[in-house]
């Protein structure tokens, strides 16, 4: 098993996309680069695209050969957010506990393994998921809205590993308003 390990693939950043449909930054405060395969994360680009300029190169493709984890996923914080980087590392702080509460809510653990009672009806989640904190109105979100901002991301993070095409429901602050006043009327009667 370690030999294998040691030559597994791991794809570049770049191969990381944008969870569709997650909604955009402005409204969630964050947005989600995902990849079912297992992926470099943005902050080892430096290392990872250009391995002459890096002394320790074989130690951390070593590092990154050795995870055992199904799911590898972090959470970071861009300087769009705040200059200040304690809000910036408070940001990220947020979002890592609220996707951690999220996946044990649908029963999986923080390694993308699922719980172990439920472990024979749930499959893994396997590659990667890279979160950043980019927008300040992260920062006026209660974590109520957090948590259902991350719930339903973490929604669409399971049906596309689970290759399903049904969405999942839409947030309350989401569900449409009937622009017709006599539909209106007529349901509350």
């Amino acid at each position: 098993m370690a030999a294998r390990l040691l030559h597994r693939k791991i794809m570049p950043y770049s191969w990381l996309q944008r969870l569709p449909k997650s909604g955009d930054s402005s409204t969630t405060g964050f947005t989600i680069l995902s990849s079912s395969e297992q992926c470099f994360l943005v902050t080892s680009s430096s290392w990872a695209t250009n391995p002459a300029g890096c002394p320790t190169i074989a130690n951390n493709y070593l590092r990154w050969n050795r995870r055992s984890d199904a799911l590898w996923w972090s959470a970071i914080s861009t300087i769009k957010l705040s200059p200040k980087r304690v809000i910036r590392s408070w940001a990220a702080r947020r979002l890592r506990v609220a996707f951690v509460k999220s996946l044990n809510k649908y029963g999986y653990g923080s390694d993308g393994f699922s719980i172990d009672g439920k472990r024979a009806e749930l499959p893994s989640l396997n590659g990667t998921v890279q979160f950043f904190a980019n927008h300040p109105s992260i920062i006026q979100l209660k974590d109520t809205d957090l948590m259902k901002h991350m719930d339903y991301s973490v929604q669409l993070l399971i049906k596309k590993q689970m290759g399903s095409t049904k969405k999942p429901g839409k947030l309350d602050s989401e569900k449409p308003q009937s622009r017709n006043r006599y539909n209106n009327i007529r349901k509350r009667s």
